[in-house]
C-alpha cells in the first residue's frame, strides 16, 4: 500500500511470487489519477434582464436533484431552478445579484460542485454549452448491478412488500445487512479504509425474492488492483473480490446482473406472432408440426431462460374487508405490523383463499401468482399484492400492460363463483393513480385560476406546472426518497370553492409502492411533515393525497375547472356528478358493476351483455375482450366517474 502517493509514484512495479515448485512475476500497474480541476464558468447579464445559467454535469442517470446556492450572501429575490436540466433563471436580474454562485449536483453516491461567476456585461459572450473535463473523476464511483439470494441464519429471505418502499425501515434494515455482509466478505479488507465499497438495494423481486443490488467502486480502486473501468472488467473484479459463504448469520449469494430483452421488442414480437398466427388458427391447425415448431421456436426466443436476469413481472394491488366465520376482521395493534404472527396467519389464510379462486378460473389457473398481504389499511381494508411473471401472462394470452392487466384481474373477481368457505373476501382492484390536493402560494399570496393555465404553450402555464412539480419533487424526495416522473405529473383541475388545485402525481403500481403511497394510513404521517420548501417563494400547501377511487362526493355535485383540457370559454365550469348509487338488482344479469353510471356509453352495456351471454367462453378468451371492452372506461381518466367502478364492483361482490 502506497500511502500519500504522488504523481511521481506512478509507474510499473514487479512483485515476485515463489514457492518450492513455482516462481512467477506479477506486474502491478499504478496509473496517474484522472482528476481534472474544475473550471470557473463566467456569465454576464444586463440589469432587468432574465438571467439563465446552465448547471454542467456528467449526464449521469443517478442525479437526484440540482441545488443552486450563493457563495456569499443570500439568493436573488426571484429565481427558479429547472430540476430536469439544472438551469437557474433569475428574473429580473438586479444589481444585488452579482457575485459567485455554486451549483451542486446531488447524485446517489456523490455530489459535484460547479462554480459560476456572475457580473455585468454583454450576455452574448456567455457560454452556451458546458466545457469538457469539469467532472472530478478521481472521487467518482463506477456502479455495477448484481442479483442474488439472501440467506439469514440459513433460511431464505421472505418477501415483505415494504422492502420496495424507498423510505421504509424494512428496506433500510435489509440494505444495511447486505452491505455489512459484503464488506465483511471482502478479500481486500486491508484496503477497505482507503477504498470503501458502496451498495444500495435497487429492488426486491416479489416472486423469486431475489435482491437486485447496485455495487459502487471508486475508479482508483479498480486502477490500483490492475483493472480498467469498462463493464466486463468491473464484473470480473466484483465477482472475484468477495468470499462466498463468509458469514453464518447472513449471506448474499450474488451473480452479475444481465438485463432482460427490452420490453418494447418483446411486445413487438408478441404482437407479430399473435397477428400472423392467431389463437383460433392455432386451435384449428395445432396438429401441423410446422405450426407447433414455429410456436416452440417463438416461445424459446421470447421466454428465454436467463439465469442472471431479474425476471420481468407485473404487480396488482387489491383491497377489501375480510370476514372470518361471518365476523369482520378489524384493525388492531396485533395486525398493525407485518412481522406480527397474527398478521402472518391472516396472510396465509387470505392467500390460500385467493389461490383457490384462481384455480377455478380456466385462464388465471395456468398462471403462477405470488400473493402477499401488504397491510391493514383504514376502514379495516386489507391490501394484498398479487404478482405475475410477464412470460406466464403472455403464454396465457393475458396482457402485460399494467392497466389492461388490472382490468383482467378485476373481471376475474367479478365473475368468481361463490365458494363454501369460512373466509369471505371480495376485493376490488386498486387503480394506482395518486392525486394531491392543495392551495398554491407565491410570495405569501394564494394563486388562483387563470386562463393561461389552459394554454399548454403559454409561459405562465409552463412556469406554474414546473413550480408545482419542483415543490412535490422536493417534498417526496425529502420525506419518501421518491422522485415523481415528469411524464406522469400534471396539474389537472381547480376547485373554485376551496381554491385548491388537483395534481396527478403517480399512475403506476411500482411507483406507488416505491413512494410508500399504497397504504392510505401512510398519507397521514406524510402530511404531518414540513411542507415549506427553503429558499422558495413558491409553495404548494398539500391538504390531502387521494387514490383515484376515493375521490368521490356522494349524491353531490363538484364545481371545478378542468385545466388539463383546452376549452374555448376560460370561465367554463365542468359540473360533474361524481358518484351514482350502485345497481341493487341481484337477479339482473346486466348488473355486474360496470354499468352503474348514467353517462356510460351504450357500447359498454352491450359489451357487458355479450360477456354475460358467453360465460362459458369468458374464461378462455374474455381477458382479451376485457382489454377492448374497458378501453372506454379509461378514456375519461380526468373524470372521476370511473373511480366509482371499483367501489361498485366491490359493493356488488359484498352484496
Amino acid at each position: 500500500i502506497l500511502l500519500s502517493a504522488t504523481y511521481e509514484d506512478s509507474g510499473n512495479y514487479t512483485c515476485k511470487l515463489s514457492n518450492l515448485n513455482h516462481e512467477e512475476n506479477v506486474w502491478i500497474i499504478a496509473q496517474k489519477s484522472s482528476k481534472i480541476e474544475p473550471l470557473i464558468q463566467r456569465y454576464k447579464f444586463q440589469f432587468g434582464s432574465s438571467a439563465s445559467m446552465i448547471c454542467c454535469n456528467d449526464d449521469s442517470e443517478d442525479i437526484i436533484k440540482f441545488e443552486w446556492r450563493r457563495k456569499h450572501g443570500i439568493m436573488p429575490y426571484s429565481y427558479r431552478v429547472n430540476q430536469m436540466t439544472g438551469t437557474i433563471t433569475i428574473n429580473p436580474f438586479t444589481l444585488l445579484d452579482f457575485g459567485e454562485y455554486e451549483c451542486v449536483v446531488h447524485r446517489q453516491k456523490t455530489k459535484l460542485i460547479q462554480i459560476y461567476w456572475v457580473q455585468f456585461g454583454n450576455p452574448d459572450e456567455n457560454p452556451v454549452i458546458c466545457p469538457q473535463g469539469q467532472i472530478d473523476k478521481a472521487v467518482s464511483y463506477k456502479s455495477i448491478t448484481v442479483i442474488g439470494n439472501v440467506e439469514m441464519w440459513g433460511k431464505p429471505l421472505y418477501y415483505n412488500p415494504q422492502m420496495n418502499e424507498l423510505s421504509s425501515e424494512a428496506r433500510k434494515s435489509l440494505n444495511t445487512q447486505i452491505c455489512q455482509s459484503l464488506n465483511k466478505a471482502r478479500k481486500d479488507r486491508s484496503l477497505a479504509k482507503y477504498f470503501p465499497v458502496l451498495c444500495e438495494i435497487v429492488e426486491v423481486h416479489p416472486i423469486t425474492e431475489e435482491v437486485l443490488v447496485s455495487v459502487s467502486i471508486r475508479d482508483e480502486h479498480l486502477l490500483h488492483v490492475g483493472y480498467h473501468d469498462d463493464e466486463n472488467q468491473m464484473r470480473e473484479f466484483v465477482h472475484g473480490m468477495f468470499h462466498r459463504s463468509y458469514s453464518s448469520e447472513m449471506n448474499y449469494r450474488f451473480r452479475a446482473y444481465t438485463p432482460e430483452r427490452t420490453k418494447s421488442s418483446t411486445k413487438l414480437l408478441s404482437n407479430v406472432f399473435r397477428t400472423v398466427i392467431s389463437r383460433q388458427w392455432l386451435e384449428v391447425i395445432s396438429s401441423l408440426s410446422l405450426i407447433l415448431f414455429t410456436k416452440h421456436v417463438y416461445e424459446r426466443f421470447l421466454f428465454h431462460d436467463c439465469k442472471n436476469c431479474f425476471p420481468a413481472y407485473q404487480t396488482v394491488f387489491i383491497e377489501g374487508q375480510v370476514f372470518l366465520d361471518g365476523e369482520l376482521v378489524e384493525y388492531s395493534d396485533k395486525l398493525s405490523l407485518w412481522e406480527n404472527p397474527e398478521f402472518q396467519e391472516l396472510d396465509q389464510q387470505i392467500c390460500k383463499h385467493l389461490h383457490l379462486l384462481r384455480s377455478l378460473h380456466s385462464t388465471f389457473s395456468t398462471v403462477m401468482m405470488k400473493c402477499t398481504a401488504y397491510a391493514m389499511d383504514l376502514d379495516s381494508l386489507l391490501v394484498v399484492q398479487l404478482s405475475f411473471f410477464d412470460t406466464d401472462l403472455m403464454a396465457a394470452q393475458l396482457p402485460t400492460e399494467e392497466e389492461k392487466l388490472r382490468l383482467s384481474v378485476k373481471r376475474w373477481f367479478i365473475l368468481a363463483p361463490r365458494i363454501d368457505s369460512h373466509i369471505h373476501f371480495s376485493p376490488y382492484v386498486i387503480r394506482p393513480v395518486l392525486f394531491a390536493f392543495g392551495k398554491v402560494g407565491r410570495e405569501g399570496e394564494i394563486v388562483q385560476y387563470s386562463r393561461d393555465f389552459m394554454d399548454t404553450k403559454n409561459v405562465n402555464n409552463i412556469d406554474f406546472q414546473e413550480n408545482v412539480y419542483n415543490h412535490l419533487n422536493w417534498f417526496l424526495q425529502k420525506h419518501r426518497k421518491f422522485t415523481p416522473y415528469m411524464h406522469t405529473f400534471e396539474v389537472q383541475t381547480y376547485d373554485e370553492n376551496t381554491k385548491e388545485f388537483k395534481t396527478r402525481v403517480i399512475d403506476s403500481n411500482k411507483e406507488l409502492q416505491q413512494a410508500k403511497m399504497v397504504i392510505r394510513r401512510d398519507y397521514i404521517s406524510l402530511l404531518e411533515k414540513d411542507q415549506v420548501q427553503p429558499l422558495s417563494k413558491f409553495q404548494y400547501r398539500i391538504r390531502s393525497f387521494e387514490r383515484e377511487y376515493s375521490i368521490e362526493v356522494e349524491n353531490a355535485k363538484e364545481a371545478k375547472i378542468d385545466i388539463s383540457k383546452l376549452h374555448s370559454d376560460p370561465f367554463f365550469i365542468d359540473y360533474q356528478q361524481i358518484y351514482f348509487p350502485p345497481c341493487l338488482k341481484d337477479d339482473d344479469d346486466d348488473c355486474d358493476g360496470d354499468d352503474i353510471h348514467e353517462d356510460d356509453d351504450e357500447d359498454d352495456d352491450d359489451d357487458d351483455d355479450d360477456d354475460d351471454d358467453d360465460d362459458d367462453d369468458d374464461d378462455d378468451d374474455g381477458d382479451e375482450d376485457d382489454d377492448d371492452d374497458d378501453d372506454d372506461d379509461d378514456d375519461d381518466d380526468d373524470n372521476d366517474d370511473d373511480d366509482s367502478d371499483d367501489d361498485s364492483d366491490d359493493d356488488d361482490n359484498d352484496d
